[in-house]
């Protein structure tokens, strides 16, 4: 067995998607921003977990295309500290 090759059953980038939120939002400094570029976006589990910790409303569609989307990510003190994503987003994000 491979383990270089793509399955469907393989984790994908879940704990790293996960991760760069979170390290994007406990970033310090004013005005603060992270870019967070997920590859294979096409795909249903990097898809799911960036609209989760990441969040729709974070995501430059202008720059954003089928296998891969890009996210700006507030930090600081603008940052929500008690969800990743705000509640009318994160409930459209779920209805796609």
């Amino acid at each position: 067995m491979r383990l270089d090759r793509y399955t469907a059953t393989s984790p994908g980038r879940m704990s790293a998607i996960f991760t760069a939120g979170v390290l994007a939002r406990t970033r310090a400094g004013e005005g603060a921003t992270t870019d967070v570029l997920v590859h294979d976006y096409e795909r249903e589990v990097e898809r799911a977990c960036s609209r989760e910790f990441l969040c729709e409303e974070n995501r430059v569609a202008e720059t954003s295309t089928r296998s891969l989307a890009h996210f700006v990510v507030r930090g600081g003190s603008s940052a929500r500290r008690d969800a990743f994503c705000s509640g009318a987003a994160a409930g459209a994000a779920a209805a796609h």
